[in-house]
């Protein structure tokens, strides 16, 4: 009874500090390279989703495939 009594006190008083934190600062905003980089993951994902579904990889990974779409999309 006693373990279960401490490992709770412990959890609560471990949140404390973090409650009294405040909010979460705010974020910055992405710079124009991490925007693209964002919007080339989020193309290849979608074409490596199609092209699964299609059963064009034969034995292709995905890092493979990220490496050869992400050249595609930067030329």
């Amino acid at each position: 009874m006693l373990r279960k009594f401490t490992l709770a006190a412990t959890c609560i008083l471990m949140s404390v500090p973090a409650l009294a934190q405040g909010p979460a600062p705010e974020r910055r905003p992405q710079s124009e390279a991490q925007q693209r980089n964002a919007r080339i993951m989020r193309e290849c994902g979608t074409e490596w989703r199609a092209a699964k579904e299609a059963g064009t990889m034969t034995g292709q990974t995905w890092r493979d495939f990220l490496r050869t779409c992400r050249v595609r999309k930067l030329v």
